[in-house]
């Protein structure tokens, strides 16, 4: 749809200011698109024009439970079986809609449907401005955040935009046809909604994490534990495979301990062999010092009796 600019100078959109309707509306009523009875929207919306506002058997047909008229010069004192019933004063040069007169009808038409009951909107003759609030509540429903709860609003998420509405209410009521003014203002309203959009909670989302992780750990440490191979190569997975956790914890470990067993076996060997070589050197010395007095009565030194020691590695 091409922007639309305002008319300031309100051309050939000046009507009648007249309370009640003249004698070409009541003329026309008789012959206007909605004689059959309003049109289906939603299955708990209608539009239609003020013959079926004062036709009763059509609404009770429709079990319609809320009635919201929106032309300043319609004035209906009371509508047999309806209890729900609002007026608001719209004219169809009215240009407060975008920023008031909208998100008040709406919130009407919201809280109506809270309460599981079909609302039916008209004007004088469900052209113009009972479309055009139809049109803007169908832009605000789709920009809706879609909830699983929320059952009333079966176009939330969908986010369409002026074109699309239009041209949806125009194939279940195609005689509609919005004026100027009011096209810039659902235009308008287009803008001021703004499409919602999902904030991730990080402490929820942490939290989460946790919890499936920790269920995972259960479930996993439930099943029989399976053999490691220290040689087997780790495939790639995630960090929440606890088969690849138990490979990564228990490996180091092994190769930990063979390195300690290693150095003790090491320093037994040093060990050892420092006491074979403190006793060669203890018999070497006392032989050295039996020469020495003289004492030659032994000719083999008794260090090569020495009994030979092996190590015990």
């Amino acid at each position: 749809m091409t922007n639309l600019k305002k008319n300031p100078k309100k051309l050939a959109l000046k009507l009648a200011s007249s309370t009640e309707p003249s004698l070409l509306y009541k003329e026309q009523d008789k012959n206007d698109l909605y004689k059959h009875g309003p049109a289906c929207i939603l299955p708990n919306l209608y539009l239609g024009s003020y013959y079926n506002a004062s036709n009763g058997s059509q609404l009770n047909k429709l079990d319609i439970n809320c009635v919201i008229n929106v032309a300043s010069e319609i004035n209906i004192t009371t509508i047999p079986t309806i209890k729900e019933y609002h007026h608001m004063r719209w004219t169809h040069s009215q240009n407060n809609l975008a920023h008031v007169e909208f998100a008040q009808a709406i919130s009407k038409i919201q809280l109506a449907h809270s309460k599981r009951k079909n609302v039916f909107i008209h004007c004088q003759q469900g052209i113009e401005r009972s479309a055009a609030l139809v049109i803007a509540y169908l832009l605000c429903a789709s920009r809706q955040l879609a909830k699983i709860t929320c059952v009333e609003n079966s176009l939330a998420g969908q986010n369409w935009s002026l074109d699309r509405a239009l041209k949806y209410v125009q194939e279940r009521a195609p005689g509609i046809r919005p004026n100027m003014e009011l096209l810039y203002q659902l235009q308008e309203y287009e803008k001021s909604v703004i499409v919602p959009t999902k904030k991730h909670n990080i402490q929820t989302r942490t939290r989460r994490s946790e919890s499936i992780t920790c269920c995972k750990t259960s479930s996993t440490l439930s099943k029989p534990s399976l053999p490691v191979n220290i040689n087997q190569r780790p495939r790639a997975s995630s960090f929440r495979d606890c088969r690849t956790l138990t490979f990564i914890s228990i490996a180091p470990i092994k190769k930990t301990s063979n390195i300690q067993q290693n150095k003790k076996t090491l320093a037994t060997a040093a060990l050892i062999i420092l006491l074979v070589a403190t006793a060669v050197y203890q018999q070497r010395k006392s032989y050295h010092q039996g020469e020495v007095e003289g004492n030659k009565s032994d000719p083999t030194p008794s260090f090569y009796y020495l009994k030979p020691v092996y190590p015990i590695f």
